[in-house]
């Protein structure tokens, strides 16, 4: 009696707002995929065609990376979300009523006691999650995050389709674990003459939200035809496509401050208003830009930098005829006039027995005079002269290897004419005795050169190891006498 006291007690006292707050499960990002396009005649050229269509569209979608839900699909999307919930808490609930009745039909010592009364305060939560999600109206209920990313699913990543319908959309999504399904229909209408009909299909609302057929006697304009309306819907806000290229090639593309691409990027599914085009490379002019996105919009941008003006400038060295680099790019033996810009990159020069000299370019050259100081210690023999070992002690290993393998196969012969032998009606144990004492001494000489080769193997690696510490010292420590 005292113990169902305690247990009336404490299911009372319970906040009916405990949890309440997490009921809803908001996804932390949308799933979708695009499944194969089906067929009403079973044909194989018409199956070949929706799989065709199928990668079309999946090849122009796969650069959608953010879904908003659309004030329109709002309320349904919530509603979807609440039935899930609903349907998940009603799952957990009747797991726990199911162990609280294991637990009821044994015997109630002090452990399983305090078992059934846990599973009874987590079985007063989940009917209070049921009710908060049954007194939810859509229209109130703000979502955390009103924009989500996509993610598309494994199949499509691999440049698969999903299985195509064979009972309901919604089979198919449950089947994939996917929130949104690209699909549709093809059908040979006329000879040369098909028909496309696309479907974008909502999990979550559990409804059809675009729907739109097509004819025409090529594939790729009817899926443009199709594309801007289902991407309207899937990204649940009107978009623009955005094109630039930039002259030179490697100046780079800013896009509302953020790095977008070298020398050309094109944005197929930006969403509409303001953007801050910026173009930079150094040694050019720097360019902005503001423009404005309108929706269906395509906008191809065309740009060419001014280079900066750059006074000639001379390089240097003593002692002269020392070669000089920009990056890997060779531009003469010093003394050199440099008239064009190189800013922003590193200058080199080298000459044989002098130390290189490594400096950056700046944005307004001088005259540079340089003096190199000579190498002393020079790294460059003791590393050719430890490449030389390398190679000639890997030269006597290869050349090692016939020879273990010339007698192995001599004595696998001798053996099996030995057994051939042995076996035979002119068997004489003097001449046996003679065979079995060459036997052993080819077997030997076998052993011997196996010794040889593996000794000249170790040594070959050996002589590697110290020709790669060698190089890796002589660039951790230049100064140094090798």
């Amino acid at each position: 009696m005292i113990f169902f006291i305690f247990l009336l007690t404490a299911s009372l006292r319970f906040p009916c707002w405990l949890g309440a707050e997490d009921a809803l499960k908001e996804p932390a990002e949308l799933r979708v995929g695009v499944g194969e396009f089906r067929v009403n005649v079973e044909s194989p050229t018409l199956k070949q065609l929706g799989q065709t269509v199928g990668r079309m569209f999946l090849e122009k979608l796969q650069a959608l990376e953010k879904k908003r839900i659309h004030p329109a699909e709002r309320e349904g999307f919530i509603r979807g979300l609440v039935k899930k919930s609903r349907i998940e808490e009603l799952k957990k609930l009747d797991e726990l009523y199911r162990k609280r009745d294991q637990l009821a039909l044994s015997s109630l010592k002090e452990k399983e006691k305090n078992a059934y009364i846990e599973l009874t305060t987590r079985i007063h939560e989940s009917l209070q999650r049921i009710r908060y999600l049954d007194s939810l109206d859509p229209k109130e209920v703000t979502l955390k995050q009103e924009e989500k990313p996509l993610k598309w699913v494994e199949a499509n990543l691999k440049g698969e389709l999903v299985a195509p319908v064979r009972s309901t959309y919604k089979d198919v999504c449950r089947e994939a674990r996917i929130d949104y399904l690209v699909t549709g229909e093809v059908e040979e209408i006329f000879q040369d003459v098909i028909s496309v009909r696309a479907i974008l299909y909502s999990d979550i609302e559990e409804k059809v939200l675009y729907e739109r057929e097509t004819m025409g006697t090529t594939r790729e304009p009817l899926v443009d035809q199709l594309l801007p309306d289902l991407v309207t819907r899937l990204l649940g806000i009107e978009y623009g496509t955005l094109e630039i290229v930039a002259q030179p090639k490697d100046a780079g593309i800013f896009l509302n401050g953020k790095l977008v691409g070298i020398g050309k990027v094109r944005k197929p599914f930006l969403p509409t208003g303001e953007y801050r085009i910026e173009i930079q490379r150094p040694g050019y002019q720097f360019l902005t830009q503001e423009i404005l996105l309108g929706a269906r919009e395509q906008r191809n941008i065309e740009v060419t930098l001014q280079a900066l003006a750059v006074e000639p400038f001379q390089i240097a060295s003593l002692p002269s005829n020392a070669t000089f680099y920009v990056g890997a790019e060779r531009k003469g033996d010093t003394p050199l006039y440099l008239e064009e810009a190189a800013t922003d990159s590193i200058g080199r020069i080298e000459k044989e027995g002098y130390k290189a000299f490594v400096f950056p370019l700046e944005s307004q050259p001088k005259d540079l005079h340089l003096l190199l100081p000579k190498d002393i210690f020079s790294w460059k023999d003791r590393v050719e002269r430890k490449r030389e070992d390398f190679y000639r002690a890997f030269g006597w290993f290869v050349l090692s290897l016939p020879l273990p393998i010339l007698l192995y196969g001599y004595y696998e012969n001798e053996s099996f004419r030995y057994i051939q032998y042995s076996r035979s009606g002119r068997y004489d144990p003097a001449e046996a005795g003679k065979w079995s004492d060459r036997m052993n001494g080819i077997y030997y000489g076998y052993l011997g050169t196996l010794f040889l080769s593996s000794s000249l193997l170790v040594n070959a690696l050996t002589t590697l190891m110290d020709y790669l510490v060698t190089g890796e010292a002589s660039v951790k420590y230049p100064d140094q006498k090798p």
